[in-house]
């Protein structure tokens, strides 16, 4: 498990890597500030940005890196929508007992439906305005939430034997969790809420 996380956060530093290194050239090659290249979402940053950077290769070469990126996106896209199906599926088949083939047909319906708001030509704005909220706010709320329940809530998960050492003693990782992670996590969210309320209040703002 250790160098399932070791491998990710070495992904992530190659990955930004290439990612910066990138968005740099563009910005050299162009004569223009390096943020004013990159744009305020993940997706402009993936559907408008690398796009751009692919079509500074010579053809051959970006037609090849053109027609795999994309089909890379679109394998994201597809892995992603099967996890959040499955999610669902199963909350849906246990707490409801439904038939899969049922919670199934109605939980890629409702999705279906849902995705119908993004086809329209403000679907852009409304990405952009939860672009923050989805990638930020969410993932810090349900991590600290996750700490309070698990580890301050749970005591059949507090006293589970992988928060032990071999002498018997609370291990690092337990106190890292409890209290490390959760303090990292107020700070990140407060510094969240300070740069969300720190400026006027506009669209996004009241969408979110």
């Amino acid at each position: 498990m250790l160098w399932v996380v070791i491998a990710e956060i070495l992904t992530s530093i190659i990955a930004g890597l290439v990612i910066f290194g990138g968005i740099g050239y563009m910005a050299h090659a162009q004569q223009v500030p390096f943020e004013s290249v990159i744009t305020a979402s993940l997706f402009g940053l993936g559907f408008v940005v690398f796009p751009q950077a692919i079509a500074m290769f010579p053809y051959a070469l970006r037609v090849v890196l053109g027609t795999f990126f994309f089909f890379c996106i679109f394998i994201t896209g597809i892995t992603g929508l099967f996890s959040i199906v499955e999610i669902a599926v199963g909350n849906f088949e246990i707490e409801c007992g439904w038939s899969r083939r049922k919670a199934v047909t109605v939980i890629t319906a409702v999705i279906f439906v849902l995705s119908l708001f993004y086809t329209g030509g403000n679907g852009t704005y409304i990405i952009d305005a939860l672009d923050v909220m989805v990638s930020g706010f969410n993932v810090v709320l349900s991590g600290l939430l996750e700490i309070i329940v698990f580890m301050y809530c749970a005591s059949h998960i507090m006293e589970h034997p992988v928060w032990f050492s071999h002498s018997g003693k609370r291990a690092f990782r337990y106190y890292a969790l409890k209290y490390g992670a959760l303090v990292v996590l107020c700070c990140v969210l407060v510094s969240f809420l300070i740069a969300e309320f720190s400026g006027a209040m506009g669209l996004t703002h009241i969408i979110r």
